[in-house]
């Protein structure tokens, strides 16, 4: 009797979690990952090992000054957003963004928590204008306050560290501090096609 009633107060236990507790122990409402940079990081790190598993939407957008979002494969010259769910809800947008000459290209990957605000966002600029490749991460409070961020100059090719060439043309990526906000929420109420 005392292992069914333990057993039962595990699963019970189990199932109030919701599942919102990662591999390396950040839940989801823990505190920590309003505020703490290295819980933050684990449960990015804990999403990235699982992005494979999760049902994901895919977004385009053509080159263009005023870019406008639909829904649809990558079949299309333009930029492309993968958004991946969890349970319905988006918890991860990545963003593949580049120069209509191709001489750039932005990778700008979001990290949402369960209620919709940016946990973390890491950006990998590829460009030919400097030969650089420059590695970006900042971490938000649920506030949308900085926590921390670094910044990284790689050589393009060696993918050693070095400073910006005088020919170096930085590009970033948009700040969306909310799921909310990003250009084709909109669009999850449609169906996909």
């Amino acid at each position: 009797m005392e292992i069914l009633v333990t057993t039962g107060l595990l699963a019970l236990l189990a199932f109030g979690a919701g599942g919102q507790t990662s591999t390396h122990g950040v839940r989801q409402g823990d505190s920590r990952l309003c505020n703490q940079r290295d819980a933050i990081e684990t449960y990015s790190r804990d999403l990235d090992n699982r992005l494979k598993t999760l049902p994901k939407r895919t977004f385009v957008s053509e080159f263009s000054e005023q870019p406008k979002w639909t829904t649809g494969g990558t079949d299309r010259e333009g930029n492309v957003a993968n958004l991946f769910l969890e349970d319905g809800k988006p918890i991860v947008a990545a963003f593949t963004l580049s120069s209509e000459s191709g001489d750039w290209t932005l990778f700008a990957t979001y990290y949402f928590r369960r209620d919709g605000t940016l946990a973390k966002m890491h950006e990998l600029l590829n460009t030919f204008y400097g030969n650089a490749s420059v590695i970006r991460e900042t971490f938000f409070t649920c506030s949308g306050s900085v926590v921390s961020q670094g910044v990284e100059h790689l050589d393009l090719k060696t993918k050693k560290k070095k400073r910006p060439d005088p020919d170096f043309i930085d590009e970033t990526s948009p700040l969306f501090k909310r799921i909310e906000s990003l250009p084709f929420f909109d669009l999850l109420a449609r169906p996909e096609r």
